[in-house]
């Protein structure tokens, strides 16, 4: 298991809004969709707070990221780009997946299990 005391909150890496929001522009065009596809996908009435996130004004909220994560098929934290990253997501990354492997290959699993 991730020993978290291990770190300080100096240490912990810090969300880059601009290249996250650059991010998320790539991997709306990767996916051929264009910004009033992910309107309507979220049901905003207008597309403002689509056009804050790929400019890097803002971050989508928790919610919204694990929709678009579901939606484009990455990993939650993957649609994050952070500035000094010490290799602590990673860790915390390699332990969640080993997680969901261990989930999956039980004889059971849930429809939960399959998103990131």
């Amino acid at each position: 298991m991730l020993n978290i005391c291990m770190y300080k909150a100096y240490q912990t890496p810090e969300v880059n809004l601009e290249k996250t929001g650059t991010h998320l522009k790539q991997l709306r065009t990767k996916n051929n969709l264009k910004v009033r596809d992910l309107q309507a996908f979220f049901g905003f009435e207008n597309p403002n707070a689509i056009y804050q996130w790929e400019r890097g004004l803002k971050l989508p909220c928790l919610s919204n990221m694990l929709a678009l994560a579901a939606l484009y098929e990455v990993p939650l934290e993957s649609i994050l780009i952070c500035d000094n990253s010490n290799g602590m997501l990673f860790h915390f990354h390699k332990l969640l997946y080993s997680e969901r492997v261990k989930r999956l290959s039980s004889k059971t699993f849930f429809m939960k299990d399959l998103l990131w």
